[in-house]
C-alpha cells in the first residue's frame, strides 16, 4: 500500500449494522434479566403480593368477581349478553378448568347496590330497592311506558335471589332491550370500580414496583453494551462492532487513519447516553436525528463520530494507514503521490 483513499460507508449498511447491534444488545440484556431471574431477584415481591392480595379482597367483596386461579374475574365478562337467553340473565352456570361456576347476575347487581358496594368501599352512596328498580334496572309500571322490557324486580324466596321478569320474553328486540340495559349497569358499576381511590392507588403501585424493578434494566444494558460497544472493537483491528464487521464497515479517525484506542470509550458513551438512552426516552426521535445527521455532514458522521473524533468506512474499498508517521515513510520510499 502506497497511497490512501477512504470510501465512506453507506447509509444504508451502516443503518443496517446498527440494527443488528441494537438488537444483539437487547437480546442478550433481556435474557440475563427476564430468564436468568435478575428480574425476580430486584422485584419486591412481598408488597406487590400484598397489594395484589388487598385487591383481590376489594374485587371479591363486591360480588361481581370469581376467582380463576390466580386471577380475578367480572362476571360480567364472561357471559354474552347479546345470545343470552331471558332466563341466563338471571342465571347460567360457567365452566372453567372441569370446575363449574353458578353465576347469578341479576343478584350480584342488586346486592351490589344494596350493600356489597358500601361494604366494599366502591359506594358511598345507599341505594334502596325502589331507587334500584326504577333509576338502574328501569322498570316502569306498564309495558307501554317501559324501556327495557324489564317488567320487575323481585326477590324470589325459593332460592334467595334477587331476578327480573321480563314483559316479553320471546321477541329478540325485547330480549336485546332487557341486555343492553344490563349492560350500561355493569359499564355504570366498572367506572364506579375503577375509579375507586383505593384501588387506582394499590394497582398504581404495582405498576411503580414493577416499573423501578424493570429500570434495573438499564445497568445491564449498560454492561452488555460494555462488550459489545466497547471491549470488542477495543479487541477488533478496526474498532467495529459486530454488525459493522458482518456489513465489512470499520471506524478510522475523522482524518483517515486508524482511530487511537481511547477514542473508542467516548465514542462508546456518546452512543449508549445519547442514541440509546435518549433514543429511548424520545421513542426513538434522537435516534433518527443522529443518523439523518449522516445525510448532512460532509464525512457522514452520527453524534458518537463527533464523540469519538471518527468516521465510519467501507473497509474492502478503502485504503489508509495507522498514522501520518507511518504514511510519510511510505511516501518517502515509493515516491507515491497521496491521493
Amino acid at each position: 500500500m502506497s497511497s490512501k483513499y477512504i470510501v465512506l460507508a453507506k447509509m444504508s449498511r451502516r443503518i443496517f449494522a446498527a440494527i443488528i447491534d441494537l438488537l444483539i444488545m437487547l437480546i442478550f440484556s433481556f435474557i440475563i434479566f427476564f430468564p436468568c431471574g435478575l428480574y425476580n431477584a430486584v422485584l419486591d415481591q412481598d408488597s406487590y403480593d400484598k397489594n395484589l392480595s388487598q385487591l383481590r379482597d376489594i374485587y371479591a367483596s363486591t360480588g361481581l368477581y370469581i376467582e380463576f386461579g390466580d386471577a380475578m374475574v367480572n362476571i360480567a365478562s364472561i357471559q354474552d349478553f347479546e345470545a343470552s337467553k331471558p332466563d341466563e340473565l338471571n342465571h347460567f352456570t360457567y365452566e372453567y378448568e372441569d370446575e363449574k361456576y353458578e353465576i347469578y347476575l341479576v343478584d350480584a347487581i342488586t346486592n351490589f347496590y344494596l350493600s356489597k358496594g358500601n361494604e366494599s368501599g366502591i359506594l358511598s352512596e345507599t341505594y334502596s330497592l325502589d331507587v334500584i328498580k326504577r333509576d338502574l334496572f328501569l322498570i316502569r309500571d306498564s309495558e307501554e311506558n317501559s324501556t327495557s322490557n324489564i317488567k320487575d324486580l323481585y326477590l324470589d324466596e325459593a332460592d334467595n335471589k334477587y331476578k327480573i321478569s321480563f314483559f316479553d320474553s320471546e321477541d329478540a328486540n325485547a330480549i336485546k332491550l332487557t341486555s343492553d340495559t344490563l349492560n350500561n349497569i355493569l359499564v355504570e358499576i366498572n367506572n364506579s370500580i375503577s375509579s375507586n381511590k383505593s384501588i387506582s392507588n394499590l394497582l398504581h403501585q404495582n405498576d411503580m414496583i414493577m416499573v423501578y424493578s424493570v429500570l434495573y434494566l438499564i445497568p445491564v444494558t449498560f454492561g452488555v453494551s460494555i462488550i459489545l460497544y466497547l471491549i470488542i472493537p477495543l479487541l477488533a483491528p478496526t474498532g467495529e462492532t459486530i454488525g459493522k464487521f458482518i456489513f465489512g464497515l470499520g471506524v478510522l479517525s475523522e482524518d483517515g487513519y486508524s482511530l487511537k484506542r481511547i477514542y473508542l470509550i467516548p465514542r462508546f458513551l456518546g452512543f449508549y447516553l445519547v442514541d440509546f438512552l435518549l433514543g429511548i426516552v424520545s421513542f426513538g426521535v434522537v435516534f433518527v436525528i443522529s443518523y439523518m445527521m449522516f445525510c448532512f455532514t460532509k464525512k457522514r458522521r452520527a453524534v458518537e463520530d463527533y464523540f469519538g473524533k471518527s468516521v465510519v468506512i467501507d473497509k474492502k474499498q478503502s485504503s489508509w494507514f495507522k498514522n501520518k508517521d507511518e504514511e510519510e515513510q511510505i511516501k518517502m520510499y515509493d515516491g507515491d503521490v497521496l491521493l
